[in-house]
């Protein structure tokens, strides 16, 4: 079976968990068992490759489970292709075992798309290898306000520390402000591949090998706003006929809340200033009034 002809390549903390709910209800789509196979990441961000690997089998035996439970053929069908797909795992840097995530008999003549925003920061090798790959595209983009878009990121970066804290040594951490600049200075970081929200130089590198008209860019605050039209966009771009989702207002990832101290929005503000004139340079203002 082919690989993918479709990619959402991000942004990191700009709803893509939102759309893979609603592709995934598709007829005509395929997203496959996973959302984020990391493959051309764990390629060309060798950070990525440590967790990749136990992620996907994670991913894989729960969705197997859940299968198993219901107990009609067609489940347990699904289940035993899931636990073939996880024995391989450990080969999912092959184009073989990528390509074999979207080989399930359900994916037959359904458009394929791999929903991984850490795609967006490859660097140029990288993008030049999916060029060489999957050839002629379509390439999904939501946007996000470049701050708040980095803001999300930290305060997901605290709750995975605290939650980290908590599960190995029994306690609930309490971050000082110094803590909270160190992660935003890793976060931000582009050489350590952490960065995310860096739109100028990453969009600049998709550029250059692919053209406009294989992206749909996407401002993020339609997902809340305008959730209708913004899949209606997706399908027009897809090549699919419209469909009907539930859970379009659905909130993702509303979990806890944490207070930022001032003096570290006022670095992270600081940093992602320059993606601003980046930004109107390449979209009109009623696009960015809805990051």
């Amino acid at each position: 079976m082919p690989p993918p002809d479709s990619l959402c390549i991000g942004a990191q903390k700009a709803g893509t968990t939102w759309l893979h709910r609603m592709l995934s209800q598709h007829p005509n789509v395929s997203t496959g068992p996973l959302k984020e196979y990391q493959f051309f990441t764990s390629k060309f961000i060798p950070s990525s490759r440590d967790w990749t690997s136990a992620q996907i089998n994670t991913v894989l035996e729960r969705k197997s489970a859940e299968l198993r439970r219901s107990r009609d053929e067609k489940s347990q069908h699904y289940a035993n292709w899931l636990d073939r797909l996880r024995e391989t795992a450990s080969n999912f840097q092959s184009t073989e075992w990528y390509e074999e995530a979207f080989s399930h008999e359900m994916d037959r003549g359904c458009v394929k798309i791999d929903i991984t925003p850490s795609y967006l920061a490859l660097p140029p090798e990288g993008i030049r290898f999916i060029r060489e790959y999957l050839g002629n595209i379509r390439i999904l983009v939501i946007i996000r306000d470049p701050f708040q878009r980095e803001m999300s990121q930290l305060r997901m970066t605290a709750m995975r520390a605290t939650k980290r804290a908590k599960r190995n040594k029994g306690i609930r951490l309490q971050l000082s402000t110094e803590d909270w600049r160190m992660m935003a200075e890793r976060n931000l970081n582009e050489e350590s591949g952490n960065s995310r929200g860096d739109y100028e130089t990453f969009f600049r590198r998709w550029w250059a090998e692919y053209p406009q008209k294989n992206f749909l860019f996407l401002p993020f605050r339609d997902i809340q706003y305008d959730p209708s039209g913004f899949v209606r966009s997706v399908e027009r771009h897809l090549g699919i006929e419209p469909h009907s989702y539930t859970g379009l207002t659905d909130r993702v990832f509303s979990g806890r809340s944490f207070d930022v101290p001032p003096s570290v929005e006022t670095y992270v503000r600081e940093r992602v200033a320059r993606q601003y004139p980046f930004l109107e340079s390449e979209f009109d203002k009623d696009f960015l009034k809805r990051i």
